[in-house]
């Protein structure tokens, strides 16, 4: 793995319940980490979710090798502040060649279209 292709800083996140004052829980995310990562888009589909369109696009996240990362977590990409965020959800998670260096994530991006935009 060349340092240089990990060129997005992504936030690792887990998932952090919450509960209000009236006691009622609710699931938030936390970050875990910020990590250098490389994105490649693999594939993509359009579905319908609740009547709205979504596009789920398939992405191989790359990050250097680390023993924490479940499926229960995602990542969090702000390519700019006035950006907006990109959640990618791990799916699965790949040590190429169990040599502990790089880990690859197969996440799910999933974008909802708005309706009535160009």
């Amino acid at each position: 793995m060349r340092a240089g292709s990990l060129n997005r800083r992504l936030h690792l996140q887990r998932p952090a319940e919450a509960s209000d004052a009236e006691g009622f829980v609710t699931e938030n995310w936390a970050d875990l980490d910020v990590v250098w990562a490389h994105i490649n888009p693999m594939g993509a589909r359009e579905v319908f979710q609740a009547g709205q369109p979504e596009e789920r696009i398939t992405h191989q996240v790359t990050i250097r090798w680390r023993r924490d990362v479940t499926t229960k977590m995602r990542f969090l990409y702000r390519d700019t502040p006035s950006a907006t965020d990109r959640i990618f959800l791990i799916h699965s998670m790949l040590d190429q060649d169990e040599g502990h260096r790089q880990l690859d994530c197969l996440c799910e991006e999933i974008v909802t279209a708005l309706m009535g935009a160009t």
